[in-house]
């Protein structure tokens, strides 16, 4: 698949992207029937083009569902059915049968099936059937579309290999050993590449640190190359020792990645192993024996570039993100000194595939240098590194704001559902009082409820952010469920946009929470679909559901009433969403697990089982055994009524009360073990915090004194004033693995950290959500007053 040009540019030139690019000027072998005339050339500018720029560029298209992908994808296909036919026409150059010829038939299948699925997905067809058809078309269109700039790289390479005549008889083992390592090389530094500047909130997704990943390829190669560099059995010949060794270092320095790649206590932990085995790797290739000087000079020149990679990787995870997983986690602003490890893997990867004998043996008799070459091999490491951020500032750029809404016919990205008003009238006089079901996770809720909102934020803005949030966590391919849903009735346009433009940052912000990941993820097996009902559409029976999806459905229990609480009755506007006023303590545990015996009763009689079953929940959890505040095995929360016996078994104890008197029995039997916080009731007790957590501070080394393991925060409901001086304890003294040590306060506190800890208490305790106004007092003490409320 080769046309016929006329040749351009000095020698060099020629030589050097013959090698490479395979735009061949130099003469090959085994090929019959040559009427190219004299003095003229073949070239595979058409088909590179096709295969190598617009195809890619039109996979990306694709993901970030551009208008353009079509287009680009048709233009492409038929450019390339145009050369291959070129190739085919021009009775120029015969080869040989060759791999190049035959591997072609498979990329044009490839391409065949591509656009064969292209075609149906574009004409829409969705009812019956087609429904069935298309969730398995869908899949299979993007797992092609992916994988054809793989297939298109390898059918390059065999066409440079056929055009020069290359990699036959006893050359292929070490032709395949260099184009096969080479082009590893150039695919770790693109992956790199995308996790740097794409990849990190599917990386945080997966639970697991790059390190991992990164570790297990290399012991599998490892593996690969110790039972395939030596013909076993023979005798150790030319490089097989050193080869052998190599992969012997590959899986043992793998296998301790791996196991470095969790700390103690289970969760994500970086390590420098694969880069320490890049290094090792670069040196014995710097000083691999060659036949050839000019060989020696290129294969010492891509030693020292690999080593290169290995020096910068170990110095970016050690000093620049100082182990963690990225400065900045959408990869928006990286570091720049973080680009310099994928572009030296670009260039050891192109010097090694140019490194081959017959190439060094042609260059060598051209009298090329190897300052040339290298010089050469480099500027097409250059322009692959910025063709691949090219593709990536293009998706990075328009994949948060996927253009194909949830269901234009029925589900509105901006609407209700089917049409239904999913709101009710307020007064403008009523502000809702904020309460205990409330936590900051700065930015991720909304702050205050406007005058004249319909339904609670917490259904018209956070549940929506939040699923929003999760879907583009961990699910990152489905760009439909990725779009922002609120109901119209209650969010204006101009709101919705505000929202919907912080997404991005709101994900930032649950990654830095630094929470496992891979368990939330093992929970979710489908995008998050938010749906509203009122009391306008009380018939759960209508509900649309989508298999595809899980249903969020919210509902909103106030009514609309003209009048609102100037009426006789006095009804408040959306009194009925406040849980505390009518529902009698029954949580939302109890009436899932209580349901058949709660829907049974009269409405008479609930008041007195709800009494009944809270007690018994009561009674129970005082004999429950404690659970500490994960990760942490040393910090717990509870109830001042439990501390009438000792909590914890088999370890010295702590204890912290918080309220208006201390308890004298705790402070008589654990003497100075004891403290306690004076607060008031409510907000000021919330505002006495702020000048009382300065006895925590010098508490806690008091303690450590003393070797004491075990520390109990407790107030009159364990849910309030508890959760802030625990929440204050966590960022003095507790380590982002878990670890606790009461006599090192030196821990740096700021926004991130204060979210993170309060994260833990909230997964740890469920039933835990203490108040704003506590929370806002504990980071006014550990930032000495500075934070302000955002």
């Amino acid at each position: 698949m080769l046309t016929q040009i006329q040749p351009a540019g000095p020698s060099l030139a020629v030589v050097a992207t013959g090698i490479l690019l395979f735009i061949g000027g130099v003469n090959g072998h085994e090929h019959h029937e040559d009427n190219i005339p004299e003095g003229e050339g073949v070239s595979a500018d058409p088909i590179i083009f096709a295969w190598g720029v617009l195809f890619p560029t039109g996979m990306v298209l694709g993901i970030i569902r551009s208008r353009w992908h079509v287009p680009v994808q048709g233009f492409t296909t038929v450019l390339a059915l145009v050369a291959w036919f070129l190739g085919h026409a021009h009775k120029g150059r015969q080869f040989a049968s060759n791999v190049h010829s035959s591997f072609a038939p498979l990329l044009m299948l490839l391409l065949l099936v591509q656009v064969v699925l292209g075609v149906y997905l574009k004409m829409h067809l969705e009812k019956g059937i087609h429904g069935k058809i298309r969730r398995y078309v869908i899949p299979a269109h993007g797992v092609i579309g992916k994988v054809m700039p793989v297939v298109a790289w390898v059918q390059m390479l065999f066409g440079g290999i056929t055009a020069l005549g290359f990699c036959r008889g006893d050359h292929l083992g070490q032709c395949l050993a260099h184009f096969i390592m080479g082009s590893a090389f150039i695919a770790y530094g693109i992956v790199l590449t995308i996790l740097l500047l794409v990849g990190q909130v599917w990386l945080a997704a997966t639970g697991r640190s790059q390190e991992f990943y990164d570790s297990v390829v290399i012991a599998a190669w490892g593996c690969v190359n110790t039972f395939t560099e030596h013909r076993w059995g023979g005798p150790w010949v030319h490089n097989d020792l050193q080869h052998t060794s190599m992969g012997i270092i590959w899986w043992c320095a793998g296998l301790v990645g791996i196991w470095l790649s969790r700390n103690r206590m289970g969760r994500p932990k970086r390590n420098v192993i694969p880069a320490i085995v890049i290094l090792l790797t670069g040196y014995a290739m710097s000083a691999h024996p060659q036949s050839l000087p000019l060989s020696t000079m290129v294969h010492t020149i891509f030693g020292y570039t690999l080593m290169g990679a290995g020096v910068t990787r170990l110095i970016e995870i050690s000093f620049v993100l100082r182990d963690k997983n990225t400065l900045v986690e959408d990869g928006s602003d990286a570091n720049s000194f973080q680009y310099l490890p994928p572009f030296l893997l670009y260039a050891s990867g192109f010097l090694f595939m140019g490194a081959t004998e017959e190439q060094m043996q042609l260059l060598s008799d051209g009298g090329v240098t190897h300052v040339s070459y290298i010089l050469i091999l480099y500027s097409f490491a250059f322009l692959l590194f910025l063709f691949v951020n090219m593709l990536l500032h293009l998706y990075a750029t328009n994949v948060e704001q996927p253009s194909i809404k949830l269901d234009p016919e029925a589900l509105h990205a901006n609407g209700g559902m089917n049409g239904r008003p999913n709101g009710h009238v307020r007064s403008n006089t009523d502000r809702r009082i904020r309460d205990a079901q409330e936590f900051e996770l700065e930015g991720l809720i909304s702050d205050d409820e406007s005058a004249d909102a319909r339904m609670p934020d917490a259904l018209s803005k956070t549940v929506p952010i939040w699923c929003t949030v999760m879907n583009r966590m961990f699910f990152p391919e489905d760009h439909k469920s990725h779009q922002l849903r609120t109901p119209s009735q209650v969010i204006s346009r101009s709101e919705h946009s505000q929202i919907e433009a912080k997404i991005r940052q709101f994900v930032s912000s649950f990654i830095e929470l630094n929470v496992d990941l891979h368990a939330v993820r093992s929970k979710i097996s489908k995008p998050l679909l938010p749906v509203w009902i009122t009391q306008d559409d009380k018939s759960l029976s209508t509900l649309q559901r989508d298999s595809q999806y899980h249903t969020v459905v919210l509902c909103t229990s106030s009514c609309s009433v003209i009048g609102g609480e100037d009426t006789d009755q006095g009804y408040i506007q959306g009194a009925g969403d406040d849980s505390e006023n009518w529902a009698h303590s029954l949580t939302p545990a109890l009436l899932w697990e209580h349901k058949d015996v709660l829907l049974s009763a009269s409405e008479d009689d609930l008041p007195s089982i709800i009494a009944k079953l809270t007690s018994q929940d009561q009674h129970s959890a005082s004999d429950r055994q404690m659970r500490p505040v994960a990760p942490t095995s040393q910090i717990f929360i509870s109830e001042i009524a439990s501390t009438s016996k000792p909590l914890l078994q088999g370890n010295t104890q702590a204890i912290i009360t918080c309220g208006p008197s201390p308890q004298d029995d705790l402070e008589e039997r654990l003497k100075s073990r004891y403290l306690h916080i004076k607060c008031g009731l409510g907000k000021q007790g919330s505002r006495d915090l702020r000048s009382e957590l300065s006895k925590v501070r010098d508490f806690l080394p008091q303690i450590a004194a003393e070797n004491v393991h075990d520390l109990i925060v407790c107030c009159e409901t364990g849910k309030d004033f508890a959760a802030g001086v625990a929440l204050a304890v966590l960022c003095l003294c507790a380590h982002d693995d878990g670890r606790v040590d009461f006599k090192d306060l030196g821990t740096q506190v700021n926004k991130t950290v204060v979210r993170q800890r309060l994260s833990w208490i909230v997964i740890s305790y469920p039933d835990i959500n203490p108040p704003r106004a506590t929370v806002q007092a504990v980071k006014a003490f550990l930032m000495n007053g500075k934070y302000e409320s955002s």
